[in-house]
């Protein structure tokens, strides 16, 4: 794979991140908690060179493009990288609460990428000592994943199965890394 090719599909990866989690925002900021799909996102090639060069989100019905939301995808991959970590912070956080003793029902987070609100609420009410912005919940994410890629380092090293399946399954739920096609379509043995 060409540097060229690798650097627009991370590029592109970390923007759609922010291209999604933007759109989930502009939607709650109208009171939908469910999605209507009434917001697309399309990203843009540059003519000569083949590389990416912009991203834009529009409305689905008009087809006009949404105030603010014609970026480089520079910009919106640096803006899906702290939300990508805000989002394994806050699961992380989240199934902690739900594991713990006399664990609460009813966890939720929030993450609005517009007005730069993350938290963590149990029945309606956010959890003290937790940050109540995306940058707080992006460190976080990080204090969350740099151990477990150790970890999943570490277990291939020593060649544990075991080890490697148990933290690929954790990183799996909190978002840090997908599972992979051959996994996900029912062969047991991971790609």
């Amino acid at each position: 794979m060409s540097s060229l090719v690798q650097k627009n599909a991370k590029l592109t990866g970390f923007a759609i991140v922010a291209l999604r989690a933007t759109i989930k925002a502009l939607e709650l900021n109208v009171g939908q908690t469910k999605s209507k799909g009434e917001y697309r996102y399309e990203i843009i090639r540059s003519d000569s060179t083949g590389e990416l060069a912009s991203a834009c989100i529009y409305r689905v019905e008009d087809a006009q493009e949404v105030e603010g939301c014609n970026r480089s995808l520079s910009d919106w991959a640096r803006a899906g990288k702290e939300v990508r970590l805000a989002l394994i912070g806050l699961k992380a956080e989240k199934f902690k609460l739900e594991s713990g003793d006399g664990a609460p029902w009813n966890v939720f987070y929030k993450l609005n990428v517009i007005s730069g609100e993350a938290r963590l609420t149990c029945g309606g009410v956010a959890v003290n000592g937790m940050p109540s912005d995306i940058a707080g919940w992006a460190a976080i994410g990080l204090a969350v994943e740099k151990p477990l890629f150790e970890s999943l380092k570490a277990a291939q090293e020593c060649s544990s199965a075991q080890g490697v399946q148990e933290v690929r399954q954790k990183m799996i739920k909190l978002g840090i890394i997908r599972e992979s096609q051959r996994t996900a379509a029912g062969n047991s043995q991971p790609v």
